[in-house]
Order: C-alpha cells, then sequence, then structure tokens
C-alpha cells in the first residue's frame, strides 16, 4: 500500500472527509473525493500532524511495490 492509498484509508476509517482535510489544512489533495495526487513532502508531513499520526506510523504500514 502506498502512503496516500494508507492516509485515505485512515482518513475514511475516521469518517474524515479530503474536503474537510483540504479546508482546515489547505492542502489539496486532488480533483477526487476518493484519492489523494501528488502529494508533496512537506504537504505530507502536514497532513499526519493533521491527522495525529506519525509518518513512522505511515512508513510501517505501507510497501514501496508499485500497487
Amino acid at each position: 500500500m502506498k502512503a496516500e492509498k494508507y492516509l485515505l484509508k485512515y482518513m475514511k476509517d475516521h469518517g474524515i472527509s479530503t474536503s474537510t482535510v483540504m479546508d482546515e489544512t489547505g492542502i489539496f489533495l486532488g480533483e477526487h473525493r476518493d484519492s489523494i495526487n501528488g502529494l508533496m513532502a512537506d504537504d505530507f508531513l502536514r497532513l499526519c500532524l493533521y491527522l495525529g499520526i506519525t509518518p513512522e506510523e505511515v512508513s510501517d504500514q505501507i510497501s514501496f511495490d508499485q500497487d
């Protein structure tokens, strides 16, 4: 699982919509509600902070293959 997929799953599991995240953080997550496209490193870190998770938690849950 890629970081973006993990973050989307985390938000879905916790009832947090991408539109709410975009409104409250100013981080652009993409055109579609169910995707995150091209997340920059600083936005990734800000998103982790907003969600209350660590980058290490995300790293532990992702794989580096092309899934």
